[in-house]
C-alpha cells in the first residue's frame, strides 16, 4: 500500500513539474483544476513610444475542441510603429495549447502583416486566420484567409480582394457563425455590398448575393447556418452620425431578402466591455437568438431567447445578485449550442460612494465581473463565472468540453477558468 501511495505521490509531482517547464501554473476551484499562463514567455511585450503612449503586442483567441489558440502580434521594427494606427509590418504567431493542461502543443508562423489580424475556430477544430495587408510597400494589398489545422498545419489559403471607400481599399467584413460551421465575407463596393458564405472548415464557396447600396442594406452584425441578422441605422442616426442605439433591426435567410425583425431587443449596450468589442446578442441556433429586452418604464433590462419570427422561446431567471449588480453583457454561446452565458458588472460600495461624493471613479476601484451561464432550453441558470476585478479582459470563450470552461485573454495573460455549478 505504501509503494502506491509513493507511485501515485511521484506521479503527481512529475505532472505538475512537467506543467510548470510548459508556462501553465494551477488552481484548485469547484472541483476542477484551472489554469494560468504567462504570454510573456511566448513574446508577448509592452513598451512605450517616444511620444510617451504606451502599447503592446496585440493578441487574438479562438478556442473549441479542446483546443485553446492565442494569436500574437509583435511589430517587425518597435521605431516604425505609431500606436495611434496600424502601420508598419508585424509579425503574427500562434500558440496551440492543450484546453485541460494548458501545455503548449506547437507553435506556428510567423506571418506577416498589418497590426490587426483575426483569428477563428471552426466546428471541427481547425482555424481560420485572417491577415491583413494594407500598409506594405510591396505586394497586394488586401487580407488573405488561412485555414490551419489544429496542430497549425494550413490546409488552404484563399487571397480576399478589399473593400472601398472614399479613402481607398479597406478591410472586409468577416463573421463566423455561432456553431463555427459557417463564415461569411462581406465586400463592400461602388455598387453595394457583396456577401459570401464559405463553408468554416473546407472554405468553399456556399452562398452569395449583394445589397445594393440604393436599398440602404443593413450591417450584418451576427451569423448562424441559415440565416444572418443586421442592424440599420434610421434616417435620423445618419444624419448626426451617432449611433444611440440602432432601432431598425433585420434578419433575412442566406438565400432570401431582408425583414424586420418582429421583436424589440436592446442594443444600446453595443460597443465595448472592459475594452472588449462584443455584441449584445448571439444566435444560440439556426433560428434561434440570445438578446435582451429593452427597457421601459424604469424597468431593469431582461434576458430572452427568441426564435426569429419574434416568437419567445423562454426568458432566463435572473438569479439573486449583489446590490450595485447590473447586466451589461456580452452574450457568449458554444458551438454546440447547449450553453450561453450572459455578462454582469458589479461595483463595488466604496467605488459608488467616490462617484456619487465626487463625482468621478478612482482607478484602483475596479468592476467585478460575473458571467451567469443558462442552458439552451432551461429558464433556470446552471452555473456561474466569478472573475472579480478582471479588468482587462481582451477576449473570451465559452467552452463545452467536458467540463464546461471560459478562456479569457487578458493582458499578456491566458487562463481557462471553470464555473460554479447552481444546481
Amino acid at each position: 500500500m505504501i509503494g502506491l501511495v509513493t507511485s501515485r505521490m511521484t506521479k503527481q509531482i512529475l505532472l505538475l513539474l512537467t506543467l510548470e517547464f510548459s508556462g501553465a501554473s494551477w488552481v484548485q476551484a469547484s472541483g476542477h483544476q484551472e489554469w494560468s499562463i504567462d504570454l510573456t514567455k511566448y513574446g508577448y511585450q509592452e513598451w512605450r513610444e517616444s511620444s510617451g503612449m504606451g502599447d503592446s503586442s496585440e493578441l487574438r483567441l479562438a478556442a473549441a475542441n479542446n483546443l485553446v489558440a492565442v494569436g500574437l502580434g509583435n511589430p517587425s521594427n518597435k521605431t516604425q510603429v505609431d500606436v495611434r494606427s496600424s502601420s508598419g509590418k508585424w509579425e503574427i504567431s500562434l500558440f496551440l495549447f492543450d484546453q485541460n493542461t494548458g501545455k503548449l502543443r506547437s507553435k506556428c508562423g510567423p506571418w506577416s502583416g498589418d497590426r490587426f489580424f483575426e483569428l477563428f475556430s471552426t466546428s471541427r477544430g481547425n482555424l481560420i486566420l485572417i491577415v491583413r495587408n494594407f500598409h506594405q510597400t510591396t505586394g497586394e494589398t488586401g487580407e488573405t484567409l488561412y485555414l490551419l489545422s489544429p496542430a497549425g498545419v494550413e490546409l488552404k489559403k484563399l487571397v480576399l480582394a478589399p473593400s472601398f471607400n472614399r479613402a481607398g481599399p479597406d478591410w472586409n467584413q468577416i463573421l463566423i457563425s455561432s456553431s463555427g460551421r459557417t463564415a461569411l465575407v462581406a465586400q463592400r463596393l461602388e455598387d453595394g455590398v457583396h456577401y459570401k458564405t464559405l463553408e468554416a472548415d473546407t472554405v468553399a464557396l456556399q452562398s452569395e448575393w449583394t445589397d445594393e447600396v440604393a436599398s440602404n442594406p443593413p450591417s450584418v452584425v451576427a451569423l448562424s447556418d441559415t440565416e444572418v441578422l443586421g442592424l440599420r441605422a434610421s434616417k435620423a442616426e445618419q444624419r448626426e452620425r451617432v449611433p444611440n442605439g440602432v432601432t431598425e433591426f433585420y434578419v433575412r435567410g442566406l438565400a432570401s431578402t431582408w425583414n424586420r425583425f418582429p421583436a424589440e431587443l436592446d442594443l444600446t449596450l453595443h460597443g465595448v466591455w472592459f475594452g472588449l468589442s462584443f455584441n449584445q446578442l448571439a444566435f444560440l441556433s439556426d433560428d434561434s437568438v440570445v438578446g435582451v429586452s429593452p427597457k421601459h418604464d424604469d424597468k431593469q433590462a431582461t434576458v430572452v431567447v427568441l426564435h426569429t419570427d419574434g416568437s419567445t422561446i423562454f426568458s432566463p431567471v435572473i438569479p439573486k445578485v449583489e446590490p450595485n449588480t447590473s447586466l451589461c453583457g456580452p452574450v457568449a454561446v458554444t458551438q454546440d449550442g447547449h450553453y450561453f452565458a450572459v455578462g454582469f458588472k458589479h461595483r463595488p460600495w466604496l467605488s459608488h460612494l467616490m462617484l456619487d461624493v465626487w463625482q468621478m471613479d478612482m482607478a484602483f476601484q475596479w468592476d467585478e465581473l460575473l458571467f451567469i451561464v443558462w442552458g439552451a432550453s432551461w429558464a433556470t441558470p446552471v452555473a456561474k463565472f466569478n472573475l472579480g476585478s478582471e479588468a482587462d479582459v481582451r477576449a473570451f470563450s465559452l467552452m463545452t468540453d467536458d467540463p464546461l470552461s471560459l478562456a479569457l485573454l487578458g493582458k499578456g495573460t491566458l487562463k481557462v477558468v471553470r464555473p460554479q455549478r447552481l444546481h
